[in-house]
C-alpha cells in the first residue's frame, strides 16, 4: 500500500509540475512574452524601414545626379534645376554614397538581431544600392 501511495504522490506532484507549467506559459506569462517578442520585432521593423527608406532617398538623390532620362523614366538633373535640397547638395557625391551604404549596413544588424534574415527584406535592402532606376 506504500509503495502504492508513493507512486501517487509523485504522480500528483508531476501533474502539477505540469500543469504549473502549463499555466505559466498560457497565461499572463506567456502573453507578457508574446507581447515583448511582438513589440522587439515591430521595433526592429520600424528601424529597418526608416534606414531603408533613408537609403533608398539618397540613392535617388544620386540617381537624379547620375542616371541617365531613358533609364530613370524622368528628366535627369531635376532637383538640381529647381534648386532643390538633396543629399548631394548638402553631402557631396561620395559622401552620400557613403550615408547610403551605412543606412543599409544599419537596416541589415538590425534585421540579423531579430533573426529576419530569411525573408526578401534582406535582398531588398542590397537592391536599393544598386539599383538604377
Amino acid at each position: 500500500m506504500r509503495a502504492r501511495a508513493i507512486c501517487v504522490s509523485n504522480a500528483c506532484c508531476a501533474f502539477r509540475e505540469t500543469l504549473s507549467h502549463y499555466i505559466r506559459d498560457r497565461r499572463w506569462s506567456g502573453l507578457f512574452a508574446l507581447w515583448v517578442t511582438q513589440s522587439s520585432l515591430i521595433s526592429a521593423i520600424d528601424a529597418y524601414a526608416a534606414d531603408v527608406g533613408l537609403a533608398f532617398q539618397i540613392t535617388d538623390d544620386i540617381l537624379d545626379v547620375e542616371g541617365k532620362a531613358e533609364q530613370l523614366g524622368k528628366t535627369a538633373g531635376k532637383d538640381a534645376a529647381s534648386d532643390k535640397p538633396t543629399y548631394i547638395s548638402l553631402f557631396g557625391l561620395e559622401r552620400s554614397r557613403a550615408l547610403a551604404a551605412e543606412c543599409i549596413e544599419r537596416a541589415l544588424t538590425t534585421l540579423s538581431r531579430v533573426a529576419l534574415t530569411d525573408g526578401w527584406l534582406v535582398p531588398m535592402a542590397n537592391w536599393i544600392l544598386l539599383r538604377t532606376s
